[in-house]
């Protein structure tokens, strides 16, 4: 379907697991949340592509795991320095790049370090830093996150999007993102929490009209 494929690429001692899939030619990135390490996206090519099949038609799509040998005290800027290098491993730029909960905290290290690499970004049910509300309910994400000040540093046009009965980083996370990035657009859905991006039917194609 969509000729998805699933893949890997060697980084430093160990491997990232991919999928990819789409009949455009414009990469488009996504890095998901926290659940990555639970189960990678080993073998899951097909149910990705359709699930994701809004963006078939005009990208092709690719969605990483973190490595799958995590060192110990392995941080957010680490994991995006991690997933530039599989980029330029890749031969991959002028990407946009889409990151979901903990994924989009790698995403913004990605295009304020990496901007050759990113030319459009989405933020999904994401903040800025590990905030009061992460800490209270991922106690994981207290030692893996590091707050930042992205004012100034993602200069690409950015899509924030979130839940309003999100309690997992919160509802306030997204608005203080749209105040700290100048070219952005923020979307609230006021009737879901976190999973906004899978619960929300108009998601994919809202993300869609502000990438093309």
């Amino acid at each position: 379907m969509y000729h998805a494929k699933n893949c890997y690429v060697k980084i430093d001692n160990t491997e990232m697991e991919y999928v990819t899939f789409g009949n455009g030619t414009q990469p488009f990135i996504i890095i998901p949340g926290l659940g990555d390490a639970l189960k990678t996206v080993r073998g899951t090519a097909v149910p990705f592509s359709y699930m994701y099949r809004t963006y078939a038609k005009y990208f092709k799509v690719y969605l990483f795991s973190r490595k799958n040998m995590i060192p110990k005290d392995y941080t957010i800027a680490d994991m995006a320095d991690d997933q530039a290098k599989v980029l330029k491993t890749l031969g991959i730029s002028d990407a946009c790049v889409m990151g979901v909960s903990q994924g989009g905290m790698i995403s913004m290290h990605l295009a304020a370090k990496y901007p050759e690499l990113v030319t459009k970004l989405v933020l999904a049910s994401t903040a800025p830093y590990a905030n009061d509300v992460i800490k209270t309910v991922v106690g994981t994400w207290i030692d893996m996150a590091k707050q930042g000040n992205f004012k100034g540093k993602i200069q690409v046009p950015t899509l924030i999007v979130g839940g309003e009965r999100d309690y997992i980083v919160g509802n306030k996370a997204a608005y203080e993102l749209a105040e700290n990035i100048s070219d952005c657009k923020l979307k609230i859905y006021e009737k879901y929490g976190h999973g906004a991006f899978e619960e929300a039917k108009d998601f994919n194609d809202l993300v869609l009209k502000f990438l093309v």
